[in-house]
C-alpha cells in the first residue's frame, strides 16, 4: 500500500492541519525518529486560516545526578530485546532519545537505567549485561517517581542490599 511505502521510506503516517478552534497535539514516528507536532492557530487577523506547526524531539533525557548512567530500552516481562543499543548520558548532559525498536506494543516500551559501571556509591561493575540496572519504567505519561539500582549486593544480604541500592528519582515532564 502507499502508506506502508511511505513509512518505509521514513515519512510520517499523515496527519490533518485542521482543528477547527482548538491546538492539538500529536506524536508519531518518522524513519528512526520519534517527534511531535504541535498545531495552533496563528496570532493573526487570519486566525481561522493560518496555522503554526512545531515539530519537536518527542524525549529528551536529562541526568541531574552526580554521575553518569547507561539507558536502554526494556521490554518487560523478561522478554530480552536482541542487539539492544545502551545510551550513556553523561552528568548534566540532555539528549534526544528515539525508541530503538518502536515496534515493541506500546504497553511494553519501558526504559530502565544503570550508573556507569565504576560509578555509583560502590563502584560497581557489572560482570553480565544484566546487572545493575533499574526496573523498567515508562516515559509517556507525566509524573516523578523512584526506580531503585542493584550494586551487585544481594537481596540474601538482607539490611545491606537494601543499602547498597541506588535510588533515583525519575521526573517526565512536559518541556
Amino acid at each position: 500500500s502507499a502508506e506502508a511505502s511511505d513509512q518505509q521510506a521514513g515519512w510520517s503516517p499523515p496527519f490533518s492541519l485542521l482543528l477547527g478552534p482548538f491546538s492539538a497535539e500529536r506524536a508519531f514516528r518518522a524513519g528512526g525518529y520519534d517527534l511531535a507536532v504541535d498545531i495552533r492557530p496563528a496570532e493573526t487577523a487570519a486566525r481561522e486560516r493560518t496555522k503554526v506547526v512545531t515539530f519537536v524531539q518527542r524525549f529528551w533525557l536529562s541526568n541531574r545526578l552526580g554521575y553518569s548512567l547507561e539507558v536502554e530500552q526494556w521490554s518487560g516481562g523478561g522478554t530480552k530485546i536482541d542487539q539492544q543499543p545502551m545510551m550513556p548520558l553523561a552528568v548534566g548532559e540532555r539528549a534526544p532519545f528515539h525508541w530503538p525498536h518502536p515496534k515493541v506494543k506500546e504497553d511494553h516500551k519501558l526504559l530502565r537505567i544503570r550508573p556507569l559501571p565504576g560509578q555509583g556509591s560502590f563502584g560497581f561493575v557489572p560482570e553480565t549485561h544484566d546487572e545493575g540496572w533499574s526496573s523498567g519504567f515508562p516515559i509517556d505519561n507525566q509524573g516523578r517517581f523512584v526506580v531503585h539500582c542493584e550494586q551487585g549486593v544481594t537481596p540474601d544480604d538482607g539490611a545491606a542490599w537494601w543499602d547498597s541500592l541506588i535510588r533515583v528519582m525519575v521526573s517526565v515532564e512536559l518541556i
